[in-house]
């Protein structure tokens, strides 16, 4: 084997090894979850924040000093695991977006043509077409 066709194969090899990844499951752990919904209190900041923007909407200028069921409701869907979820979700489709503005990658793809051409002596024996541009 000759040391071009040596350094193609390893150059392809190691590319094909590039694009492969594997996962390793995170264990979780219950103490670090606990630990965290027992922070959450009604005193949080960013909670009286939301409290306070959700009220504004509704026409209510200051929130109250009690809690009632309109506050504690409002904190229970501050609180609720399936927001988080949702903000995710949208967090991932707004990167979709971006990534589907973008323009595509160029690719480079060399073609040897063999045989004759459509129109005698268009395309000389042996040459090499190549094209440059986007992948459609």
């Amino acid at each position: 084997m000759s040391a071009f066709r040596k350094t193609v194969l390893i150059c392809g090899v190691a590319a094909l090894l590039a694009g492969c990844a594997s996962y390793h499951p995170e264990p979780i752990s219950p103490a670090s979850s606990a630990t965290s919904l027992d922070s959450r209190t009604l005193n949080d900041q960013r909670l009286q924040q939301f409290i306070a923007a959700e009220l504004a909407n509704n026409g209510k200028a200051d929130p109250p000093p009690t809690w009632d069921l309109s506050t504690l409701t409002l904190a229970a869907i501050y609180y609720h695991p399936d927001i988080a979820i949702a903000h995710a979700k949208l967090a991932s489709a707004e990167a979709g977006v971006i990534t589907a503005r973008q323009p595509p990658n160029p690719s480079l793809s060399l073609t040897n043509i063999f045989g004759t051409a459509a129109v005698a002596g268009a395309i000389p024996a042996g040459a090499a077409a190549m094209t440059v541009g986007p992948t459609i």
